[in-house]
């Protein structure tokens, strides 16, 4: 929860949100029209929070058939909500071109944020089908970006359930396996060169609602990437490298998962269903079960899982991938 503070503090602009004095001039709204959002978003917040849990409870919490791994829920902050606004007037973005004092809110559309996080970058079809089955994905209610507060003032009065109010965008990397996206057909593929994450946008009420739907990988990535880079330091190019390093890494993670999920596949426990994505916690109540207890499979064959045998000795992760990557554990590449 943000610091229960009477007015706007321009000096924590300066020295926690990068925000100088010639970027507040530049964005063309003044201390005073600033002051005044703040104050008024202030008194909004509470009425977001109470959306917020209302939406994750009806929409997310109860879709408990999605084979998703977590989920979270927040409600912008204040103070980075003015960053927002003084940042993308300051660098000229159309978007914010005609936003006003008094209809900022209609033109940002992550006041509240919705992120699902899955283990598998395969679940995000079913979660995807999922959303636009309970939020129409009807183009003739997106957004016009030419006239952004206009087309949020005409479809306000005619449509009273959620619905998707822009096309589902899918942001990827060069080289990244874009198959299950393209097969979707109902979303945009984007390759900023850096972020991996699908987007969606929903009017619900009067506010918009940004929901992100990516992996654990690429949630630990953001996460870095958020705290120490964007949107304040995207001209450290450093930063940028550094994070662009990261980036692939997580990325990595993600194919290999894919690898283990369908080369090796999961072991079933007897006598119950499949495991779930969220690990069994065992306690003092629930000792940890013996080996005894899972099958992989009904024969007592051991599993071919296509790799040479390793000795307990080599047993180590520069081998395993010295097997994956050469088929050799003893990763002699021939000249």
């Amino acid at each position: 929860m943000f610091q229960n503070v009477s007015s706007l503090d321009f000096e924590k602009l300066r020295t926690e949100f990068n925000i100088t004095d010639e970027a507040i001039q530049s964005s063309e709204f003044s201390k005073d029209d600033l002051s005044t959002i703040y104050l008024d978003y202030k008194q909004r917040y509470s009425d977001l929070l109470a959306l917020k849990t209302k939406f994750l409870e009806k929409y997310i919490v109860a879709a408990d058939n999605l084979h998703i791994h977590s989920y979270n829920g927040r409600v912008k902050d204040p103070y980075h909500l003015i960053e927002k606004i003084v940042r993308k007037r300051h660098t000229h973005d159309k978007k914010y071109a005609d936003m006003t004092v008094a209809d900022y809110y209609k033109y940002i559309t992550d006041l509240i944020g919705c992120r699902i996080l899955l283990v598998y970058k395969e679940s995000w079809k079913e979660v995807h089908d999922y959303l636009v089955s309970v939020f129409p994905n009807n183009p003739i209610n997106y957004i016009d970006d030419e006239r952004y507060a206009a087309s949020y003032d005409g479809i306000s009065a005619d449509i009273k359930s959620p619905f998707m109010a822009e096309c589902p965008v899918v942001y990827t990397r060069e080289g990244d396996n874009e198959d299950i996206y393209i097969k979707a057909k109902d979303v945009i593929i984007k390759r900023p060169g850096y972020y991996r994450s699908v987007h969606y946008i929903v009017r619900y009420g009067e506010y918009y609602i940004e929901i992100q739907v990516r992996t654990l990988f690429e949630e630990a990535w953001g996460e870095v990437d958020h705290e120490r880079l964007y949107p304040l330091y995207k001209d450290n190019q450093n930063l940028v490298d550094f994070s662009a390093i990261l980036n692939r890494t997580a990325g990595l993670g993600d194919e290999l998962s894919t690898y283990f999920k369908n080369r090796v596949g999961r072991p079933t426990p007897s006598g119950g269903g499949p495991l779930l994505d969220v690990p069994i916690r065992y306690g003092a109540t629930s000792p940890l079960p013996s080996l005894e207890d899972y099958s992989c499979n009904a024969s007592s064959e051991p599993i071919d899982l296509g790799v040479p045998e390793v000795h307990a000795e080599q047993a180590t992760p520069k081998t395993a991938l010295d097997m994956l990557i050469y088929d050799n554990p003893n990763n002699d590449k021939e000249e």
